[in-house]
């Protein structure tokens, strides 16, 4: 292990996890995982041999957007359980909802008040495993969950709950689709961008940014060339995964801006993939962002900070300037198969006002850059 003994770094999960389950004498276990990809990805066939001797009860039965109601039946399962630790196995969904599940577990509020931050979450209950089997989210390393109540997201955030340990193992994310690999990878990158030049960030977020970027630019494609999603190869993959966990780092720290926050709505909506949704409008907002003026409303220290900011970021992706760095951000795109323009994913033009108005405003104030409602119209039509 490293990271002050809690991220294991390999090819070889199993090797990492029976120690873990030794050091914290595990008999009972809750077990979270995809509905398939904890066989798709060979991650059953790694691991199942450790837990053969455990009292496992194993929970699966989740949506890709975890909901209020997944997150109570999690907790009702823990609660019957009463495990040893919590080993979730999967993507950023199964992440989230885990680390909301052992949140949650040993508190007597309900789980509506703590998921919508009526009461504060106490901390998790018992100590966490997360084995990601994509390389996108990052939530392995970060102290807050998305879920969604009524319909409303809503990010819930405690120190608690941060897994304890983590297993990156890049043959996991082997048989991932080529779309699904696009799109959490352009999610891992957009995460990386955005924490850098989030008002939020700091000296070590920048550097967990810059890292991420140079590990994971170079494995979505340059201009065009053959990217992890359309010619994998182990290495390309292993980049991937690394500059993902990176990326989580940052946006620990740093946390994300405009192109998440307009993501929301084309993914509940129109159920474009979250990584894809991210990536449809960074190029967009990355050119926004550049554009700056001395007429622009920003909410960094200065005009001349954000304008370093935003030439440290094209320097880290290649490029002379901004405009370039958001057609390479295209370029990308279609290099990994991904459809670039919202017509494509089903938008209509008649839709750009309501995706405009249903951006939570708060999401957007880490953004370098003020955005009116007039600016996220033009950001919307530029990549319509």
């Amino acid at each position: 292990m490293s990271d002050a003994e809690s991220v294991a770094v390999g090819r070889r999960a199993a090797e990492e996890l029976a120690p873990l389950l030794a050091r914290h004498k595990t008999s009972r276990l809750l077990l979270v995982t995809g509905k398939s990809s904890y066989q798709l990805s060979g991650a059953e066939a790694a691991l199942a041999p450790l837990l053969g001797g455990l009292d496992v009860a194993h929970f699966s039965d989740f949506s890709p957007n975890p909901t209020l109601e997944e997150v109570e039946a999690g907790v009702a399962i823990w609660r019957s359980q009463k495990p040893d630790l919590v080993l979730v196995v999967g993507g950023g969904s199964a992440l989230d909802l885990a680390k909301m599940i052992n949140g949650l577990a040993a508190s007597r509020e309900s789980a509506r008040d703590l998921l919508t931050g009526v009461v504060s979450l106490e901390g998790s209950s018992v100590p966490c495993i997360a084995v990601p089997t994509t390389s996108g989210s990052g939530a392995e390393t970060t102290h807050f969950a998305a879920v969604y109540v009524d319909g409303k997201k809503y990010s819930v955030t405690h120190e608690s709950l941060r897994p304890t340990y983590c297993i990156l193992d890049a043959s996991l994310t082997h048989s991932l689709p080529s779309y699904l690999t696009a799109a959490t990878g352009m999610d891992a990158l957009a995460q990386a961008i955005e924490s850098y030049w989030s008002v939020r960030s700091t000296a070590e977020s920048r550097r967990h940014s810059a890292e991420a970027i140079e590990l994971c630019a170079p494995a979505l494609g340059n201009w065009g060339e053959a990217s992890v999603s359309t010619a994998p190869t182990p290495a390309a993959r292993e980049a991937l995964m690394q500059g993902s966990h990176l990326a989580g780092k940052a946006i620990d720290i740093a946390r994300t801006t405009a192109p998440h926050a307009l993501s929301y709505v084309l993914t509940t909506d129109f159920g474009v993939t979250h990584g894809h949704a991210v990536a449809l409008t960074l190029g967009s907002v990355f050119s926004f962002n550049a554009q700056a003026s001395e007429s622009a409303s920003i909410e960094v220290a200065s005009l001349a900070a954000l304008q370093q900011t935003m030439g440290e970021l094209s320097v880290l992706l290649k490029c002379p300037d901004g405009e370039a760095t958001a057609a390479r951000l295209k370029a990308m795109m279609k290099a990994c198969g991904l459809q670039t323009q919202l017509r494509d994913v089903g938008v209509t033009r008649s839709d750009l006002p309501r995706l405009v108005a249903s951006v939570n405003p708060q999401r957007l104030k880490n953004n370098p850059r003020t955005l009116s409602s007039e600016d996220l119209g033009v950001i919307l039509e530029a990549v319509y």
